[in-house]
């Protein structure tokens, strides 16, 4: 039993051996997402056309419910949402009302605006600063009725501003910041205010701020009463080039933390970042750490190999950026000639997988791949932001492009002149992607109200993996 016998050093070696072992469990990267999500990306149907693939579209648009619907031809105002056939009580915020009764209370606002505070229809402007309450739903109805531009605005810090270049005629304020916005109409004197209509002023204070203050302050309440006796001004005539509704945001464009580039600009930029990077005697350790990281699942900007090797390669080319940047989304796409608009051009760049991969190890953030159509408002196709699989290339066309993900919401899109030999045998179909949803729209000499639910062809061979991504070719 010699074999048997332990000393100090076959001790400190086990000891040592079972702690590396689990140092390495432990440090292991975990992924960010479950394969369960990443292995069924898109809601898929059960049967499909000879010809054609299934069609696939995004969980968050219902299980092959109804898309959602264009609004009807004969709605042209706002008021128009507010059919009076719906009848049905419901509850906004913490008030129960219909619909009549909203647009009766907006009526009787709108009068009172017009005939009592002077606003002048197609000309007057208000500046509105309430909280979300259905009296913020009827003050921007009867302000709408009446083609009086409304402003809004995400932040307090941006009242001096509104208030010297856009000169609204009244504000209309909450109670609670009643105080702040007289003070600044007092210290502007210059700006030919007409009133304040404060909202929630119970205890009435309003007429003590307006002795106060020098400025005519009215209160919304009364002015509902009011209007109620008071007959209803004539709206005035349509235009398609008003505005009703303009909103002000605060921002800092200097350290964005969401870049939205096409392929043609992320590849210059990813360069500078890992020609920066292989500066560093560490590089090879960085990348293999990264990529090690990719390959399953995981993700970050914060780990010791970033602070070492590729935090200072992005802080030297993006500068104060690399701190606040937080993803990526890279935008693909086709697009008509300008002067014609009838031949389908090419895209505007493409992104293969080894090019998205070194993307997501220069920048560390996610990145989403969007495919955008000039006939949709918005991107058809996208890519989960922590999709970080990366499977082997094949011989298909195609193979070796960033596929673009899942439909995106309230988008369907399938595949025709497919195989069916192909699918039939297990492959992945190929065909032309055509889309139809609420965004998606026809050009003008294609539209036809009885084909309004047919397909739109986007001109682009595609090809659809058993996850539910497109890859397009």
């Amino acid at each position: 039993m010699d074999w048997l016998k332990t000393n100090d050093i076959t001790i400190i070696l086990g000891i040592s051996f079972v702690g590396v072992y689990a140092l390495s469990k432990i440090l292991k990267p975990q992924s960010l997402v479950h394969p369960l999500l990443l292995g069924r990306q898109a809601d898929v149907s059960r049967v499909r056309m000879p010809g054609e693939s299934a069609v696939y579209r995004n969980y968050a648009t219902g299980l092959m419910g109804r898309l959602p619907e264009r609004p009807k031809p004969d709605v042209k105002l706002i008021s128009h949402l507010l059919p009076d056939e719906n009848t049905a009580p419901r509850l906004l915020w913490t008030t129960r009302t219909t619909n009549a009764e909203i647009k009766a209370r907006a009526a009787a606002l709108g009068a009172a605006l017009v005939q009592v505070v002077g606003l002048v229809p197609g000309e007057s402007t208000a500046l509105l600063l309430l909280d979300n309450c259905i009296e913020f739903l009827i003050t921007d109805l009867a302000l709408a009725q009446n083609s009086i531009v409304s402003f809004t605005l995400d932040s307090l810090s941006l009242v001096i501003p509104a208030l010297e270049k856009h000169n609204p005629t009244t504000v209309i304020v909450h109670e609670h910041f009643l105080e702040h916005i007289l003070e600044h109409v007092s210290d502007l004197r210059q700006i030919s205010h007409h009133s304040v209509i404060v909202l929630g002023d119970d205890k009435g204070n309003s007429v003590g701020h307006s002795q106060k203050s020098g400025v005519r302050v009215l209160r919304w309440e009364d002015l509902e009463v009011k209007g109620k006796t008071l007959s209803k001004p004539e709206a005035p005539p349509l235009s398609k080039s008003s505005i009703d509704i303009l909103d002000f945001a605060q921002t800092s464009p200097a350290t964005p933390t969401l870049m939205f580039l096409t392929p043609d600009f992320l590849k210059p930029v990813m360069s500078l970042i890992l020609t920066a990077a292989r500066s560093n005697p560490l590089f090879w350790l960085g990348w293999r750490h990264k990529i090690r990281g990719l390959q399953e699942g995981f993700l970050t900007k914060r780990s010791l190999w970033d602070n070492v090797v590729w935090e200072p390669a992005r802080t030297k080319v993006l500068d104060k950026v690399e701190e606040s940047l937080r993803g990526i989304v890279v935008s693909q796409g086709t697009f008509f000639d300008s002067d014609i608009f009838e031949e389908l051009m090419a895209f505007t760049g493409e992104l293969e997988t080894a090019e998205l991969e070194n993307a997501r190890v220069a920048f560390s953030v996610p990145i989403v791949m969007t495919y955008s159509h000039p006939l949709a408002c918005g991107p058809v196709l996208a890519s989960h932001p922590l999709d970080l699989q990366a499977f082997p290339a094949s011989m298909a066309p195609g193979a070796f492009k960033a596929h673009f993900g899942p439909p995106a919401p309230n988008v369907e899109a399938k595949l025709v002149r497919v195989d069916d030999a192909i699918v039939d045998a297990g492959a992945d179909p190929e065909g032309e992607l055509v889309l139809r949803g609420p965004s998606i729209a026809k050009l003008w000499s294609e539209r036809d109200e009885a084909d309004a639910e047919e397909w739109v062809s986007t001109g682009q061979s595609a090809r659809v993996h058993t996850n539910g991504t497109f890859r397009l070719f």
